[in-house]
C-alpha cells in the first residue's frame, strides 16, 4: 500500500505520523514521500512500515508487488 493510500485510509495527517516516527522528521518530509517526490532512506523506510502496522513496505515506494499481485 503506497504512504499516500494509507494516510488517505488512516484519515491521519502527513504531520501526525511524523510525529509517530523514531527518528524525528517534519510533516513536509511524509507529505514529500506519499505524493512521490521523494524516497524515504532505508532507516526511515523500517520505520514507515513499523509505523503503519505492516501496511507500507519498502516495496510500495518502488511500485514493487509480489509474484501473483498483477506483476
Amino acid at each position: 500500500m503506497r504512504l499516500e493510500d494509507y494516510l488517505a485510509e488512516t484519515g491521519e495527517s502527513c504531520a501526525s505520523f511524523a510525529r509517530r516516527l523514531r527518528d524525528p522528521v517534519s510533516g513536509e518530509a511524509v507529505r514529500r514521500w506519499a505524493r512521490g517526490e521523494r524516497v524515504p532512506e532505508g532507516v526511515a523506510m523500517a520505520q514507515i512500515f513499523d509505523a503503519s502496522g505492516g501496511k507500507v513496505t519498502p516495496n510500495d515506494f518502488f511500485g514493487i508487488v509480489p509474484a501473483g499481485d498483477g506483476a
